[in-house]
């Protein structure tokens, strides 16, 4: 089987030189070339907790008087289960709570 070197579906590498001409290159960023971000405020005021963090803040130093010997990831996955199981009422009230200082 001989190869055909004029067929469409061939490897040929004419794609740079259409026309005769290198297409010019976009002007983008490089890959390494990272955008600067923004300066954050430092006047701006900080976002009120959320129910959630408020709760294991409030549990988390209570946990720790109690189980000193717990080492603190497995303490905060004894509170995400904790509040998992928690009532809705009581988060609904974290949750208002929260609302308030948001006015």
């Amino acid at each position: 089987m001989e190869e055909q070197s004029g067929s469409p579906g061939g490897n040929t590498d004419n794609s740079s030189q259409r026309n005769g001409e290198e297409k010019p290159r976009r002007s983008s960023w490089t890959k390494g070339r990272r955008r600067k971000k923004p300066l954050k405020d430092s006047n701006a005021p900080k976002a009120p907790l959320t129910g959630y963090v408020r709760f294991m803040n409030e549990r988390r130093e209570q946990l720790r008087a109690e189980r000193p010997d717990v080492p603190f990831p497995e303490i905060t996955r004894m509170l995400g289960n904790e509040w998992s199981k928690l009532p809705p009422e009581e988060k609904q009230g974290r949750i208002q709570t929260r609302e308030l200082e948001l006015e």
